[in-house]
């Protein structure tokens, strides 16, 4: 079998890192595998060693896509549906005379919408030839996803909730996230580095690894306001962020708040777990709502993995996961119900420790590579028969 897979992004994306473990434990079952990326596909050696080949779509759209066997692909995996990808999945597509399978994992039409500055109600009165020219080729366009996601031969999701999405007649598989066991494991916490980042003893230490967009800008502010607020009453908490900001998450009028933060920027993958292991409690600020109950955060498998204690919201993984157990869900996701949170478990160290034994328990049981790709491999198998 020959798996061709299409990313939306170079391997900076965290959907490459995805693509990028399970290529690599699919090429260890016997399937040979492609990686097609938009450009810079040397971007693939800060993820580690790849075992399949790496492409751009310049190179696919020239012919230059040819397995080990000599033949093409057995099967297109499209990472979401957006237009880059649909445009260059439909081609080879119909060049191999192969079919093709669409990966889904957010809700596309509520980020089509937020880009539009529309709600996804309001979408259906948008004339459709307007949007060719108002979506461009990073998003999905809200007719021919839907055209594109019926005609595939299945359709994978990264939760559950994105079912709502595929069509009745589709095959569909949940495959979720997972982490790297070499990278995200329990460890002590760099001192030396503690002190390079001015870290004081006494300092509680929160972490957030994650880039601020539009979308997610309120959720991290909330994440800031809690930290000035804990500050405030006298409990002393460092935010250490790595990433970047494509908008700004401090309005003028808070960026007071900036001396709690810490901002390390970004830091090659293999450098997270000593950042991450610096942290007293990890944070995945948010809330349900049509954004984050249609996501897998990526982080959150490798904070769980981490073995420290995960607040987190009560949408997507964290409706698998149990409050007080394996880790604290926040209802709200406001800043005073993270600054609560947060308090809660650094006046409990004893807590602390049970829900990152749990945490790490849950992460070693359900968020495997080898097992995600395993599923993977019967779905492929269960599509092509």
């Amino acid at each position: 079998m020959n798996v061709l897979f299409v990313n939306y992004h170079d391997f900076t994306s965290n959907s490459a890192i995805h693509i990028f473990n399970l290529a690599n434990k699919l090429v260890e079952r016997g399937v040979s595998c492609a990686v097609c990326v938009p450009d810079h596909k040397r971007s693939v050696k800060a993820l580690g060693i790849p075992n399949f080949s790496a492409l751009t779509f310049a190179d696919v759209s020239k012919g230059r896509l040819r397995f080990s066997d000599g033949h093409g692909p057995t099967i297109i995996h499209a990472w979401t549906p957006r237009e880059r990808v649909r445009e260059i999945t439909e081609l080879v597509a119909k060049r191999h005379a192969c079919r093709y399978v669409v990966h889904l994992e957010d809700n596309e039409e509520f980020l089509t919408a937020r880009h539009l500055q529309t709600s996804v109600s309001e979408l259906r009165f948008v004339p459709p030839e307007r949007f060719d020219q108002l979506v461009g080729s990073a998003l999905a366009h809200p007719i021919r996803y839907r055209e594109f996601l019926a005609r595939a031969a299945g359709v994978t999701v990264i939760i559950e909730p994105l079912f709502d999405f595929k069509p009745p007649t589709v095959p569909g598989a949940i495959i979720w996230p997972a982490f790297e066991e070499a990278l995200f494991k329990p460890q002590p916490p760099d001192m030396a580095l503690r002190r390079r980042l001015g870290i004081r003893e006494g300092d509680h230490v929160v972490v957030y690894p994650g880039n601020v967009n539009a979308v997610n800008a309120a959720e991290v502010t909330s994440l800031y306001l809690a930290v000035g607020a804990l500050n405030r009453v006298g409990i002393p908490v460092k935010l250490v962020r790595l990433g970047r900001d494509f908008v700004n998450p401090l309005e003028e009028s808070v960026a007071v708040l900036r001396r709690h933060v810490i901002d390390v920027g970004y830091r090659p993958r293999r450098d997270l777990p000593r950042f991450l292991a610096l942290a007293d409690v990890l944070v995945q600020p948010g809330r349900s709502d049509e954004f984050n109950d249609y996501r897998f955060p990526s982080k959150v498998p490798e904070f769980l993995a981490m073995g420290l204690p995960v607040v987190l919201p009560n949408s997507n993984i964290g409706r698998h996961l149990t409050d007080g157990v394996e880790c604290v869900l926040l209802k709200e996701g406001s800043a005073l119900e993270i600054a609560s949170a947060l308090k809660r478990l650094f006046d409990d160290p004893g807590l602390r420790r049970r829900l990152g034994r749990a945490a790490r328990a849950f992460a070693e049981k359900h968020l495997s590579w080898t097992n995600s790709a395993a599923k993977l491999h019967a779905f492929y198998d269960q599509i092509t028969s």
